[in-house]
């Protein structure tokens, strides 16, 4: 199938690309489509409570 070595790809480069932005001091959240438009309040309670952990 097509999907999922695609998808399986695609978590590896994200895996390598959240390691080199966390080296550079850079926090990385996903969001899945989804979840953004099912419960945008909880995507932005989990963005807003990291920011808080860092002031």
């Amino acid at each position: 199938g097509f999907w999922l070595p695609k998808i399986e790809r695609n978590m590896q480069r994200d895996r390598m690309l959240n390691k080199r932005l966390q080296e550079a001091g850079i926090t990385v959240i996903r969001f899945w489509q989804n979840e953004i438009k099912q419960n945008l309040g909880a995507c932005l309670h989990s963005i807003l409570g990291l920011i808080a952990e860092r002031q």
